[in-house]
């Protein structure tokens, strides 16, 4: 028979509010997620600005960058050196006798190297082997040296060359690379190496100090300082360390682009519009509304324990909030305020109380795995959890309205069948 039409969209209704209502939280979860994510970003970049090391950028100028240059870091201290070049570090390398083109293998033994005093490693010549086939089993064997193969057209030359400049301070050159061969092969040329160039370490003077370093790069003769030697100088010249003020300014922006990041998406996310849907808005949502205020006295409040000192604000360093609560860098202000007191700018990010300590502590509120961002998040996922279980127990009664109407029909069915039968037997009498 036909079956009945049932209309069991009422039953249903509890069910379509429920997940739209989970809908709307899931929303709400993932809003979270990305303002907490915001909050941890501006967290971070407070963090890398609260050591003084961090803050103050410096930068090293050369006078001649043909003969060095310079690079530093944090822990430079601003200043001029007197710098003369008087020496290079260059590496051990050897070369081989020359092999006849027309006749080019070697003679099979070993080759034994050790570089810096260190181990012996062995290579294996194979009798008829090449020079281009002795650098191959070199190169794949040897760890601290390379070698290659030069060629005149006539003879072919091994080169060997250890990879790092330089020798120990205080030994013995030939130290720094000892290679040794041992024939045992009754044909080909014999290598012969003899030394071409001797390991040579680097010597600079620093202000009247000679400084000896294995490296071309010498680092620690100044504090915070690399000079990157490249060639001989007949007189001094100058090196000069000053703080980065567009360096400073760029690691500050860093910080500040992350706090406008966090002001644009609290404010988009609190604001209600025209075409804002309530039911996902966290706009009623008083902890997310606060974020903002917290944000806004971190970085507007004096730094208490620099009262009277020359800054006491980033305000008063040139970093201020505009109309729409978002900080902006005034450039010249800031330059100004470096070249007036560097530690007197980097104070008002490292104090002990200071505008990054104090970023960093109102964001852990928020960014904590015990933070009230998470525990709101975690109350909104219990909640869609709990209505899973409300939503299956609903689907389940649905489903059995749904078959009792269908019982309920199906009987109807036979009694009117029933009865038309009867009736049928009595028109026939």
């Amino acid at each position: 028979g036909a079956q009945p039409r049932l209309d069991g969209q009422h039953q249903k209704r509890p069910i379509t509010a429920l997940q739209k209502r989970q809908a709307s939280q899931t929303a709400q979860i993932s809003t979270i997620g990305k303002i907490k994510a915001a909050l941890q970003k501006v967290q971070d970049k407070a963090k890398a600005l609260d050591l003084t090391s961090e803050v103050l950028v410096t930068k090293g100028t050369s006078s001649d960058t043909a003969a060095f240059d310079i690079t530093t870091t944090s822990d430079a201290a601003a200043g001029t050196f007197d710098i003369s070049v008087s020496q290079l570090a260059k590496a051990t390398k050897l070369r081989s006798a020359a092999i006849p083109n027309a006749d080019p293998a070697a003679r099979g033994g070993t080759i034994s190297v050790s570089v810096k005093g260190g181990d012996a490693q062995t290579v294996t010549i194979g009798d008829g082997d090449t020079l281009a086939d002795v650098a191959a089993h070199f190169n794949e064997e040897i760890v601290g040296a390379k070698a290659t193969v030069i060629n005149d057209g006539t003879n072919s030359y091994l080169t060997i060359t250890a990879d790092d400049t330089g020798h120990e301070l205080g030994a013995d050159p030939a130290t720094a690379l000892v290679v040794t061969t041992n024939y045992t092969g009754s044909s080909g040329t014999e290598l012969g190496l003899t030394t071409l160039q001797a390991a040579q370490n680097a010597v600079v003077n620093v202000d009247g100090i000679n400084v000896t370093s294995q490296s071309n790069d010498v680092t620690g003769a100044v504090t915070g300082v690399t000079f990157k030697l490249k060639a001989l100088t007949l007189t001094a010249k100058t090196a000069t360390v000053e703080a980065d003020s567009a360096g400073v300014e760029a690691k500050v922006k860093e910080f500040v682009d992350a706090y406008n990041e966090a002001i644009d998406l609290v404010t988009k996310e609190t604001t209600v519009t025209a075409g804002t849907d309530r039911t996902k808005s966290l706009a009623g949502d008083a902890t997310i509304r606060g974020i903002r205020s917290v944000l806004s006295n971190a970085v507007t409040d004096q730094v208490a324990s620099l009262s009277g000192a020359t800054f006491e604000s980033l305000a008063s360093i040139g970093v201020k909030t505009d109309k729409a609560g978002k900080l902006v860098i005034e450039s010249a202000v800031f330059s100004a305020a470096l070249a007036k007191s560097a530690s007197g700018v980097a104070a008002v990010f490292t104090a002990p109380d200071s505008v990054m300590r104090r970023m960093q502590d109102a964001m852990k509120s928020y960014t904590d795995l015990a933070g009230v961002l998470k525990v709101r998040t975690d109350g909104l996922t219990e909640s869609n959890k709990a209505m899973d279980d409300q939503i299956e127990k609903l689907n389940l009664r649905v489903d059995a309205y749904e078959q009792n109407l269908i019982n309920q029909f199906s009987a109807l069915e036979q009694t009117v069948s029933g009865i038309q039968s009867q009736g049928s037997f009595l028109s026939q009498l």
